[in-house]
């Protein structure tokens, strides 16, 4: 009887087990993989309801501007009280306000409402509506 030489098992073995390796190696990176994954889309859902909660408000407050607008003769003075900007221009007046979406981003709006040569209203148009994201600058104090 021929024995087979005994370097042939040695061999075989240590090459299933590099392959068993490679395979636990490759399953590991996929399941860090997935983590990361998820770990993204929840962040990237929650930033969208966020964006999406303070496009509402943005919206709500520009339906409560143009109801003063149109039920007040004296409605830039009511807008101010109301704590929004509000700037004569030549053609008529822009006003601004903004709505936070998160600690380090914002709504900002501007309105643009035109006044007729009478002196009534004229058109009302979203001139910006954009997403910008706030800058603190630091204080004297060293702060925020």
């Amino acid at each position: 009887m021929k024995r087979r030489p005994s370097f042939f098992f040695g061999t075989l073995s240590l090459l299933v087990v590099m392959v068993i390796l490679v395979l636990a190696s490759f399953a590991v990176l996929s399941l860090v993989s997935a983590s990361n994954d998820h770990q993204l889309s929840s962040k990237n859902a929650r930033n969208i309801i966020d964006y999406y909660d303070a496009d509402a408000v943005a919206e709500d407050k520009l339906a409560g501007i143009m109801k003063t607008i149109l039920n007040h003769d004296d409605w830039q003075e009511k807008l101010r009280e109301q704590g929004y900007d509000v700037e004569q221009t030549q053609t008529g007046v822009n006003i601004y306000y903004s709505a936070y979406i998160s600690d380090d981003k914002e709504i900002k709006v501007r309105i643009d409402v035109t006044i007729k040569a009478d002196g009534s209203v004229g058109a009302i148009d979203r001139a910006v509506w954009q997403t910008k994201s706030i800058v603190f600058e630091e204080d004297d104090s060293g702060g925020y």
